[in-house]
């Protein structure tokens, strides 16, 4: 997966809509893009709009104080704009981001009045959605996708436990250790719980005894009781038969229009996709319509600087001509004072004329004036000088020059006036096609209101149904009541099968007369009798729940078991491969000497249960020096050092893509390019985005952006592509 293009509009000092396009380099190797631009021009905020971008919510990241300060807050030349947003465009061919899509794009906007809202291709969408989908891509907020100097300074600062952590974060081996937390917690609850269910048998046991000895007195009426519940269930099933035939027909009518209704919200949604497209099409921003129009305009423009080009031309040509008449008239004639004045003067006029124009000739005329000048300065003081005939075969000479220049710039506006005639035709088909598109967009917009209509009619006829439903429910709910009362059951335990040739009148009389019965027994207490089967009952509760909480105890020791061993073995493969990879990046930079990590046992744990500790301490010893800790390591050392940690811990993370944010500011020339050498070795596995003022960096990247900032307070950018026989 591979960040395709960065979209910027309004964020912080990114007043215009601006781009950032990662093409992928010719190798197929991710490569290294390096964004340069002195300090305050901006190049930071890039960082921070991506950050931002993939629903960063920490304002302090940000170095804003609330979240609307990342929108333009306006210049001395531009007024504060009221929205601004972010989109990132990821190719997802390889489906890394669990969506449908080879292109996805994740969008962020934010108003002035603080709201935030989110966007999937297009599409609105909670915040927790984007996370979801890029986490699972690899991309989420705690991971080492976005690192500035900070981050990389705190891997050597942090004490060995919280070094731990960071691997164990690295290794992915945080859902383990929520699953056992939680697994901890249930076992906990499973032991209290199984011996307050032993507490209570015991409690119960006695008064079990005690119910069981009474209920044993009552078998008579528990015999007419049971032929009362028999009888009761046969007349109330047919009751519920007679209720449920006369609902049936209501509830097939109503499954029939529901299937219908279906069919035509499926219908409904379908066109008003359709409808979406159209509108997505008619958008202005990006389409080809735009593009057209903006390449006219620039034709136009061409074809006018040739005009004015021409027009320069042509005015040096009469220029010149005027000046081998003048050059002529005084080797014909003699030259007087007086006449030789007049001529300079309309010649000056002249030439003024045209140096207002102010055509990119004005430097020529400039020097004609000061020549014409001189001469009259010479005739004043009674100098008259003839010139040659070699001086008009030159000006001549210089107007065949301008001539060609001219014939060539007029066969430019002839191309160019074809070609404009061809654009504006083929913007003229678009209007055309557009315009067919409009008409089909009516088409649907007829249909969508047809569904609708449709709908609303369907959806009164199934609101019929259900009001005739509604009153058969009364009756079974006075059904369901009865029954309840007299049986102590829901009526849908009723079964209403097998009553064919039972008489209602008899059955009803039945029932009344073993009710009747029942009551003459006065003597005779049921809530013993209930009370005990509620007790045996609430006893066998009791039994089984601790046989099932000794089996769940067992499971969850198992479980716990099985999860430190799974993270465990992930955590120590992942050690494994950052301290090889540590190792191997320091040796990159370093030309030679070690680095390792090193498992150290700390007893400064919060943890009352388990006062030792496994933490992470760093070794690096660069070659020729032999030093004991990390401290000793000078400051431009300690930091090449933690950079190498860090390349190794993404090595192993292999996020698709890392955006590093001045790391390398602490760096000299030496150790540049011992830092560049981690960067091309990170490049061929991960796409490489750097916020750099290093010259070393620059010499690796395939891509080179340039920030800019303006007195208007704008950042702008420049693109250089590096790779040979690209085109900028």
């Amino acid at each position: 997966m591979q960040l395709k293009k960065i979209e910027i509009k309004g964020f912080k000092s990114f007043y215009k809509k601006t781009f950032l396009i990662f093409p992928k380099s010719k190798n197929e190797e991710h490569g290294i893009t390096a964004i340069v631009g002195p300090n305050g021009s901006g190049k930071s905020n890039i960082c921070d709009a991506v950050k931002w971008g993939l629903g960063v919510q920490s304002k302090k990241g940000f170095r804003s104080k609330k979240s609307k300060d990342v929108i333009f807050a306006g210049s001395s030349l531009k007024k504060p704009l009221s929205s601004a947003y972010v989109s990132l465009y990821f190719d997802n061919r390889r489906k890394k981001i669990p969506l449908d899509y080879e292109n996805v794009i994740i969008t962020r906007k934010i108003y002035a009045s603080g709201e935030n809202e989110y966007f999937i291709n297009n599409g609105r969408a909670k915040l927790k959605e984007v996370l979801q989908i890029l986490g699972q891509a690899g991309i989420g907020q705690q991971s080492y996708s976005i690192v500035d100097q900070g981050m990389a300074d705190r891997l050597l600062l942090v004490n060995p436990l919280e070094r731990k952590k960071i691997i164990e974060e690295a290794a992915k081996v945080k859902h383990f250790q929520i699953k056992k937390e939680d697994s901890l917690k249930r076992l906990e609850s499973s032991q209290i719980n199984m011996d307050k269910a032993r507490a209570l048998m015991e409690e119960i046991n006695p008064r079990l005894k005690y119910l069981k000895t009474q209920a044993n007195k009552k078998i008579k009426q528990a015999k007419l009781e049971k032929e009362y519940r028999e009888k009761a269930k046969q007349y109330f099933g047919i009751l519920r038969k007679k209720l449920l035939d006369k609902k049936k027909p209501y509830l097939d009518n109503k499954k029939n229009l529901e299937k219908e209704l279906s069919s035509i919200l499926s219908e409904i949604e379908k066109t008003r996709r359709q409808l979406a497209e159209f509108s997505q099409k008619a958008t202005p921003e990006d389409s080809q319509e735009n593009k057209n129009q903006e390449k006219l305009a620039e034709m136009r423009e061409a074809e006018n600087n040739f005009f004015r080009q021409k027009s320069v031309l042509e005015g040096k040509i009469e220029i010149l001509n005027d000046k081998i008449d003048f050059q002529k008239s005084i080797s014909r004639q003699k030259v007087d004072l007086p006449y030789v004045e007049k001529k300079l003067e309309q010649l000056l006029q002249e030439i003024d004329k045209l140096a207002f124009k102010k055509t990119p000739a004005i430097a020529d005329l400039k020097i004609i004036r000061e020549a014409t000048l001189k001469l009259k300065n010479e005739l004043t003081e009674g100098l008259v000088k003839k010139e040659s005939l070699s001086l008009i075969a030159d000006l001549e000479k210089e107007i065949e020059e301008n001539r060609n220049q001219n014939k060539l710039i007029e066969e430019k506006l002839a191309k160019f006036s074809q070609e404009k005639n061809i654009l504006i035709q083929k913007i003229k088909e678009e209007d055309q096609k557009k315009a067919e598109e409009q008409l089909a967009s009516r088409e649907l917009e007829k249909k969508f209101d047809a569904a609708i209509r449709d709908k609303d009619l369907l959806q009164e006829k199934i609101k019929n149904s259900e009001i005739e439903l509604a009153r058969i429910e009364v009756d079974e709910n006075n059904l369901r009541k009865k029954v309840l009362s007299s049986l102590n059951i829901s009526v849908e335990k009723i079964n209403y099968q097998n009553l064919a040739g039972k008489n209602l009148n008899q059955l009803e009389e039945e029932v009344e007369k073993l009710s009747q019965q029942i009551n003459v027994c006065e003597a005779i207490d049921w809530e013993v009798v209930k009370e005990f089967k509620e007790t045996s009952s609430r006893y066998n509760f009791l039994e089984k729940e601790t046989a099932d909480l000794k089996k769940a105890i067992r499971s969850l020791k198992k479980i716990i078991k099985s999860l430190e061993e799974k993270a465990e073995k992930r955590f120590t493969a992942a050690f494994t491969k950052i301290n090889k990879d540590f190792n191997k990046y320091f040796k990159i930079i370093f030309k030679g000497g070690a680095a390792s990590l090193i498992k150290i046992e700390n007893n400064d744990s919060d943890d009352k249960k388990n006062s030792t500790q496994i933490g992470i301490d760093i070794k690096a010893v660069p070659p020729t020096k032999k030093i004991k800790n990390v401290s000793m390591l000078s400051g431009g050392e300690k930091a090449l050092t933690s950079l190498a940690f860090l390349f190794a811990i993404i090595s192993n993370s292999k996020p698709p893509f890392v955006i590093l944010d001045e790391v390398d500011v602490a760096l000299d020339e030496a150790n540049s390019i011992r830092f560049s050498r981690i960067i091309k070795e990170i490049a061929k596995e991960t796409q490489v985005i750097t916020i750099t003022h290093n010259r070393e960096i620059m010499k690796e990247a395939q891509l080179l952006y340039g920030v800019t900032m303006q007195k208007d307070g704008i950042s702008e950018l420049l693109s250089v592509n590096l790779q040979p026989g690209a085109k900028e």
